[in-house]
């Protein structure tokens, strides 16, 4: 019986309808730091302005910062800078309803200025351009204000990690 008793009060408490954490008007400044990146061995660092559109679709900007070195044999150390400025597009929807979490779908359109010095007589190679980014993302709130967040996808790295903070 007791075993019945717990089963029912967490599907109650599963089915219960959670708050809307992100919603029209809301404005969300976060940053972080990127992990397992696409290229070189550098960590950057990125912040964030997700601005509420709607109930459903946020509208911001996203920039970026990160610097690595590349050692190659017999000729010497090459070093890449990048910085990145981009418009960001979110998707929130509720998929997992799970209190206090707010999952998103995101894609960034920018740039990277970026810069490369080092080896003389070899040339450079390009860097900059256009940039894009997307993935998925999830906010979970600690406060009304405070949040971790997590992003996986492709972008300045695979896994960015940081915190967001609800204006």
């Amino acid at each position: 019986m007791k075993k019945l008793l717990a089963i029912a009060l967490v599907l109650l408490v599963a089915s219960a309808s959670y708050g809307q954490l992100f919603k029209k008007g809301d404005m969300v400044i976060g940053g972080g730091v990127g992990l397992m990146t696409f290229t070189g061995d550098g960590m950057p660092v990125y912040a964030t302005v997700d601005w509420g559109f709607n109930d459903e679709i946020g509208l911001g900007a996203f920039v970026a910062y990160y610097s690595y070195e590349e050692d190659i044999a017999f000729w010497g150390t090459w070093k890449y800078t990048n910085t990145i400025v981009a418009a960001q597009g979110t998707y929130h929807k509720d998929y997992f309803h799970i209190e206090n979490l707010d999952t998103y779908g995101t894609l960034i359109l920018g740039y990277n200025v970026a810069s490369v010095s080092g080896i003389s007589g070899l040339g450079k190679p390009t860097a900059g351009g256009v940039i894009y980014a997307f993935g998925v993302g999830a906010r979970y709130s600690f406060t009304p204000n405070l949040a971790a967040d997590l992003r996986l996808g492709y972008g300045i790295s695979a896994v960015q990690a940081g915190i967001a903070y609800k204006l």
